[in-house]
């Protein structure tokens, strides 16, 4: 075995310094930049950390509103995964009201959001934020999955 280190061993370990670098250094400029940065700091166990870094990212002027509405959903997740539910609400509102009047994909945490509703015992607000979703099944058939999965709050809105 050898003491040296061949030429192999420099391009990983330049490859992987340029990744530190990147994902922890270099001030970010993009919606990306932010996304990827609060990543690491996820995969090094430092939640608020990475909701300090997302933070960050909702005070640059450069981003789009979709942008920031992705922002605003990351934080309310990790929120979320720390059982921090008003919190996690109070993120989410505020992405919501950016594209709520506007055409969107599904994403399987509106089913998340909808359970945290009910778990703070604001029925009334998953009441419509439910009753906003469902009919955008006519544009992405995925929304269904909500119909199944909470069709007791027609029951409770009937009431």
């Amino acid at each position: 075995m050898s003491t040296y280190i061949n030429f192999r061993d420099i391009v990983i370990y330049t490859i992987i310094l340029y990744f530190l670098y990147k994902g922890f250094f270099k001030a970010s400029k993009k919606y990306n930049d932010y996304i990827y940065r609060s990543i690491g700091y996820g995969m090094i166990f430092k939640k608020s950390k990475e909701i300090e870094i997302l933070l960050q990212g909702l005070k640059d002027d450069r981003l789009t509103k979709y942008n920031m509405y992705g922002l605003l959903i990351n934080i309310s997740s990790l929120y979320y995964s720390k059982k921090d539910y008003a919190n996690a609400i109070t993120h989410f509102e505020k992405g919501m009201n950016i594209i709520y009047n506007e055409e969107f994909c599904f994403d399987k945490y509106y089913i998340k959001m909808l359970g945290c509703y009910i778990l703070q015992g604001q029925k009334e607000k998953a009441i419509d934020l439910y009753n906003n979703l469902v009919p955008r099944q006519r544009y992405d058939i995925k929304f269904r999955k909500l119909e199944t999965n909470f069709k007791f709050l027609d029951n409770l809105e009937k009431r």
